[in-house]
């Protein structure tokens, strides 16, 4: 399946509605620009630019290379759609925008082809493609997408919604290049085709606890049950760091870093038992600049569902991660004494610590 919406600039859709009074009463004059063979008059030249756009979906683990997770694909998300938007700048201001949606693939590799209605000008052209989240209904709005890609200058999580961990969904590819078609402008309906290979602007990180068997041992925990449809813990992980949740694809920089973020998710006494001695408590994605190892502080707490004042583990350490890779960190998270754990250390050496570099 395949859904396009083109959307033009706006100034250029409010400039026509303001100029509706004018062209009902009287004449439009209009000003004549100089061609490229500089004669007087209008060049009316238009090209579309074909852009084949492929990505891998397979994410590299950072304990062994060989190891590709493929987390997203149509044999187990078989409603899910990629969302493929495809913007061309002069300078930061937008000319056109594409937006496709599209299914899945079958397998790692994900590939389409947009057209793009452009003018014979030197462009930036810039795509970004994550994934379409309201699977509920047959209406497509972007809004139901992790991140705002109205404007590529600042991709954004959506300022409306929360935090969000644990989501799969938030993994997403980008790519720009400068796409200079002025030598078209002699040409009528010039078809370009132009190749874009997407790379992740994220990183991936997942928090695996290795004392699931001492965790369930403990005296406050035994006697806990999980509730009826429920979860006897709640795992919360704290950024005791700023946080980028925006993204300038033109400029290829994070931006928009905040304190303060913290996610949860439900933990169910029943899934420790049967996981044997280690479990997977938490991931998440992380906007990452080109070539930096992203570092902040963070405080994984374990309490209790119903009555989260009941902490039974508090466990901080310095997370450090790079795009385009799953970084996995084994540690003791589930049996750290909130009264009396190891506290953050910055120069803490210990199984938590994943060598990036290799």
């Amino acid at each position: 399946m395949k859904k396009i919406m083109t959307y033009k600039n706006k100034l250029a859709r409010w400039s026509m509605m303001a100029l509706l009074p004018v062209l009902a009463t009287g004449c439009l004059s209009e000003f004549p620009e100089e061609t490229a063979d500089g004669e007087v008059g209008v060049d009316p030249t238009s090209v579309t630019v074909e852009a084949e756009i492929s990505l891998d979906l397979n994410l590299p683990d950072s304990e062994d290379a060989s190891v590709n997770n493929l987390y997203v694909n149509a044999a187990n998300y078989p409603n899910a759609l990629h969302r493929i938007t495809i913007a061309a700048y002069e300078g930061t201001a937008l000319a056109e925008r594409v937006v496709v949606y599209e299914d899945l693939p079958l397998t790692n590799r994900f590939q389409t082809r947009v057209s793009v209605p452009l003018h014979a000008r030197d462009y930036r052209l810039a795509v970004w493609v994550d994934y379409y989240g309201d699977f509920d209904t047959d209406e497509i709005a972007e809004t139901d997408s992790c991140y705002n890609t109205f404007d590529f200058t600042t991709v954004m999580k959506p300022k409306s919604k929360s935090y969000v961990g644990n989501n799969r969904f938030e993994d997403a590819f980008y790519g720009c290049q400068d796409l200079d078609l002025t030598r078209y402008r002699d040409e009528w309906g010039a078809k370009v085709p132009v190749s874009m290979e997407l790379a992740r602007p994220a990183g991936r990180f997942e928090l695996v606890a290795t004392d699931v068997a001492d965790f369930l041992a403990l005296e406050n925990v035994s006697s806990v049950t999980d509730p009826e449809g429920g979860s006897a813990f709640r795992v919360y992980l704290d950024y005791d760091g700023s946080m980028p949740v925006g993204y300038d694809v033109l400029s290829d920089v994070t931006r928009h870093a905040f304190d303060g973020m913290s996610f949860n998710a439900s933990l169910r006494k029943t899934a420790l038992e049967n996981a044997g001695g280690e479990y997977s408590l938490l991931f998440d994605y992380i906007l990452i600049d080109p070539d930096e190892t992203f570092s902040v502080p963070v405080t994984l707490r374990v309490v209790n569902a119903e009555d989260t004042n009941v902490e039974y583990a508090r466990y901080s350490f310095r997370l450090q991660c790079k795009r385009g890779v799953n970084t996995v960190i084994r540690a003791p998270f589930l049996t750290t004494d909130p009264n009396g754990g190891i506290g953050f250390d910055p120069d803490f050496d210990d199984e938590i610590d994943v060598d990036l570099d290799n």
